[in-house]
């Protein structure tokens, strides 16, 4: 089982575990976000240390643990660079990663500028760190224009008008992401 300090393979090489996100269902609204896996790299697979952009993250079904052969390669730069090798199980990173959520919606046609100004100002004044739900239903007591009265379930961009993107931080917590700020802008639709 892979647990935070776990060395794994991966796509970028031998590496060791910093942090796991299990699996986050946002909101009916938004795909579940995977399992994810945050790491720092230590080499690629043939032992050749890395020098630069330390740390990634990835979906955990795309990560294993070692393999003996790999666990030699470990050991082997532990014997053989002990200053890198204690360099790499010193180094922490300086931030979390960030992703963001993106909502398709489509607002009636006059009223598309007030709605994007009403957003805007909603996820500037929304109390931060916040939930998806918390968005959601600030958002649904605000003054907003949306064809369907509430944030569609659906997000099909070549019927919406206005794109809202929601940044937020993995890793900050097992069962929610950290939601930190957004944007919202108009965007192309098909006439109707």
């Amino acid at each position: 089982m892979i647990n935070i300090d776990s060395w794994i393979s991966c796509d970028n090489g031998l590496c060791q575990v910093v942090a796991i996100q299990n699996e986050i269902n946002v909101h009916p609204l938004v795909e579940n976000i995977p399992n994810l896996v945050w790491y720092k790299i230590l080499c690629d697979y043939s032992g050749k240390l890395r020098k630069g952009r330390y740390f990634n993250f990835s979906n955990l079904e795309n990560c294993q643990l070692l393999t003996s052969k790999e666990v030699s390669v470990i050991e082997d730069i532990k014997d053989s660079f002990p200053i890198e090798f204690k360099k790499h199980l010193d180094r922490k990173p300086k931030t979390k990663p960030k992703s963001s959520i993106d909502l398709s919606i489509r607002a009636e046609k006059s009223k598309i500028d007030f709605t994007i100004s009403i957003l805007t100002t909603r996820l500037n004044n929304i109390c931060k760190p916040f939930s998806f739900q918390q968005f959601i239903d600030d958002i649904n007591s605000s003054e907003v224009y949306f064809e369907s009265g509430l944030l569609p379930k659906t997000s099909d961009t070549l019927s919406s008008n206005i794109m809202i993107s929601i940044d937020c931080e993995l890793f900050g917590s097992e069962d929610q992401l950290t939601f930190l700020s957004g944007s919202v802008f108009k965007t192309y639709c098909r006439s109707s």
